[in-house]
């Protein structure tokens, strides 16, 4: 987002601009703006699948607009996608949450050997190990007990927002 947060526009302003389904996610736009006609899906989608929305000359996340549309205020913290599709925008996927929160739902990274969060091949113990938040949990002799262990750990944190893959 750009610009300081008291140019942004209101929740008000927001509603006169756009439509929301939240079934679907849609945003579209109500009135007529430049090129768009009302009707028209709101914004364009990044390579990253974030949809992003030109608002009086400022650009906003789709899901951070869709936020504040449904609620009034805009997100004090990040908004998580609770299915980790950063295309799907519908009301039931959406969830505030903190940086760690939304980290504990992020899925494994591309290039992870093991395809499991938060669990690493240890060459020097011949075992696989886990770890949370830079501590070593421990040495497992199976993928699925180094699994375990992480998801217990990150379901402590916060079970609400952890995800074991």
């Amino acid at each position: 987002m750009s610009g300081p947060r008291e140019s942004w526009p209101t929740a008000e302003r927001l509603r006169a601009l756009f439509n929301y389904d939240p079934a679907t996610g849609a945003l579209t736009w109500r009135v007529q703006q430049g090129r768009a006609r009302a009707g028209d899906p709101a914004g364009h989608r990044r390579k990253d699948g974030r949809n992003t929305v030109r608002v009086d000359r400022l650009i906003f996340l789709g899901y951070r607009v869709i936020w504040c549309h449904v609620t009034g205020e805009w997100p004090r913290a990040e908004i998580d996608h609770i299915d980790c599709n950063p295309s799907n925008d519908a009301w039931s996927n959406l969830r505030e949450a903190s940086g760690f929160q939304n980290g504990l739902n992020r899925r494994v990274r591309a290039d992870s050997k093991a395809g499991i969060k938060g669990v690493q091949w240890c060459r020097q113990h011949a075992k696989w190990r886990a770890r949370f938040r830079r501590r070593v949990l421990g040495y497992f002799g199976t993928l699925d007990e180094a699994n375990a262990a992480y998801f217990v750990a990150a379901s402590a944190a916060d079970a609400a927002f952890a995800r074991a893959q």
